[in-house]
């Protein structure tokens, strides 16, 4: 059950939130593993530091530093740019009645077709744009490691 949800949280944020600096095959990369090491620590768990580290090291972001623990905020940063656009995104596609936050709607039946799929992330994009805040549909830029 755990790897159902993994699976369609990774593929839906690859599929719905990528952008031209930001591929699909990263953002999937990325939540699996970082969502696979909060499923580790929230349910208990105990995963040793070289193994934390490690796994770390496979994140997109974490080539900017070579500090473990500068490595650790990267991806924390990581996953709170993803999140940011996810609920950002889920917001206004349940605006614009493509997702709405009561009743069921075949999620992944839709992003099987590629011009629906793109569809949904220009809603969502244009969105964040007419309410001002653009930037906030893409992947944030990296930030510069001056440790």
């Amino acid at each position: 059950e755990d790897d159902e949800l993994s699976f369609k949280l990774r593929t839906r944020a690859a599929y719905l939130l990528s952008d031209p600096k930001d591929p699909i095959s990263s953002i999937y990369g990325d939540v699996k593993l970082l969502y696979g090491l909060r499923s580790s620590v929230a349910h208990g768990s105990s995963i040793a530091t070289s193994q934390l580290i490690k796994e770390l090291g496979k994140v997109s972001v974490a080539h900017l530093s070579e500090s473990a623990g500068v490595r650790g905020q990267l991806c924390a940063d990581r996953m709170r740019d993803i999140l940011r656009r996810a609920i950002l995104a889920r917001g206004f596609w349940a605006q614009a009645g493509l997702w709405p936050t009561k009743g069921d709607v075949d999620v992944d039946g839709a992003l099987i077709d590629v011009a629906i799929r793109e569809q949904w992330k220009r809603v969502w994009r244009k969105s964040v744009e007419d309410f001002g805040i653009r930037n906030a549909g893409y992947k944030a830029p990296d930030p510069t490691v001056v440790w």
